[in-house]
């Protein structure tokens, strides 16, 4: 998720941001990181998930978040965006050291989670094997 956020910064959307014409037409920007209900409860302990992950990625871009209240998804202040592009010659500048940093103190990503699994029989019955 991290390097498809950081191309879409890249590629995607700071073009855009250049050409008034195209960013009159946008409305809104989101970024989609989904609620994680369906992830093994150790890759959400301590609000581990995509959405902690791209928004600590934006904190170190010195992108604003708007706040809303879909959990799923972030909302970016778009004329503050506009401004840091244009403070910075026409790109977005990404702390990258900084990040790695925020990462490996405050994030589980990657590492095994510390909840028991549990293997069950896929037949439903002890000695069908």
């Amino acid at each position: 998720g991290e390097v498809a956020l950081g191309w879409w910064f890249e590629e995607c959307l700071v073009p855009y941001l250049g050409n008034s014409s195209k960013l009159a037409s946008v409305k809104s920007i989101d970024i989609v990181t989904g609620y994680g209900k369906t992830r093994m409860r150790g890759a959400r302990q301590g609000d581990d998930g995509m959405r902690k992950r791209v928004r600590a990625m934006l904190q170190f871009m010195n992108v604003r978040e708007i706040d809303q209240p879909n959990k799923g998804r972030i909302h970016i202040d778009k004329e503050a965006l506009t401004r840091e592009v244009e403070k910075n010659g026409g790109k977005i500048v990404f702390d990258a050291e900084g990040y790695r940093k925020f990462r490996a103190e405050q994030t589980t990503a990657n590492a095994m989670p510390n909840v028991v699994q549990v293997r069950r029989s896929t037949l439903g019955g002890a000695g069908n094997g």
